[in-house]
């Protein structure tokens, strides 16, 4: 499927998926994570009955690029869409009919240097998905302990030698400037045979959990699922795309309990309902990329897009 109108630079992560699983019919939809619109041009040519294309984005540089290249029809704003305060005004009392999250970094992020969230290009060591908010990756990096370090790491980036790759931090404190600098200094500090068996790059963890912490990707995810879905209407859809298992795990949680329904202990009954489930998951298990994708976008690999339909299928 080729867009006629609007020009795609980058076809994102899952589109053909996307698409397949929106609503027959949109009237107001909301994109939390507006990036480079690769998702919201696709969804706007599919859907010329869509009234308003609600985009957020918590980078200031995306919103300055839509005002500049506008889209009929998309009203973008910065906001973070975990914080439900900066965007509901916009929204007034309208439902939605579809509420689209690609989480993680943007293609526009990871190939500017200067945004500092890639370890394969010379720049800053920022990584904050708003500049203007919090402290860059090597304030932090020179200020907290090696046993924060240590947490972070393994936690986020689930980076088995996340000790060892702290002590190699702490010890280099003032000798690391860039990006690739600090992911020399990780890939060295691990072991050679976990380099010599893996097929990712030594600081890919490393990266991923430093990101995570860094933007609080994960502190709220699960509360502002729960605000999104509040303003979903009934028949409406809720779709996430994660690339790592952590976000996955928050969002398989959330989604499968919003599809329980709990029933009160009854010797005469199946019991009175205590709570209702709110829809189902379609399908039950997430949808990952075909090879297809893959070899078109090879970030893909890792990529899972899970739907949930609210209220009856």
């Amino acid at each position: 499927m080729k867009a006629s109108i609007l020009s795609i630079e980058h076809y994102p992560v899952l589109w053909r998926e996307v698409l397949t699983h929106l609503p027959k019919t949109i009237n107001f939809i909301m994109d939390g994570t507006l990036g480079h619109g690769g998702h919201a041009k696709l969804i706007l040519e599919a859907h010329p009955e869509i009234e308003t294309y609600f985009g957020l984005d918590r980078d200031p540089s995306v919103i300055q690029w839509f005002e500049k290249n506008r889209l009929p029809r998309l009203v973008a704003r910065q906001a973070n869409f975990q914080r439900a305060s900066e965007y509901m005004d916009l929204l007034g009392e309208q439902k939605l009919c579809c509420c689209l999250l690609d989480l993680g970094t943007s293609q526009n992020q990871l190939q500017d240097p200067s945004r500092g969230f890639s370890f394969l290009r010379e720049g800053p060591l920022d990584m904050r998905m708003n500049p203007t908010e919090g402290i860059s990756l090597l304030q932090w990096l020179m200020e907290a302990s090696e046993a924060q370090i240590t947490s972070v790491l393994f936690e986020y980036g689930e980076e088995k030698y996340s000790r060892k790759v702290a002590q190699a931090i702490v010890k280099n404190r003032g000798q690391f400037q860039s990006t690739t600098e600090l992911a020399k200094i990780i890939a060295d500090a691990i072991p050679w045979s976990s380099k010599r068996d893996s097929k990712i790059h030594p600081a890919t963890r490393s990266f991923q959990g430093l990101r995570i912490y860094i933007n609080e990707e994960l502190s709220g995810l699960g509360q502002s699922l729960e605000q999104i879905m509040r303003r979903i209407r009934p028949g409406g859809r809720l779709l996430v795309i994660s690339f790592h298992s952590l976000e996955d795990r928050i969002v398989k949680q959330k989604m499968r309990g919003w599809e329980e329904e709990i029933r009160s202990r009854s010797l005469f009954g199946p019991g009175e309902v205590v709570k209702e489930s709110l829809g189902k998951c379609v399908p039950r298990s997430a949808i990952k990329p075909t090879d297809l994708e893959i070899q078109e976008n090879s970030p893909s690999r890792s990529a899972r897009l899970r739907v949930f339909v609210k209220g009856d299928v």
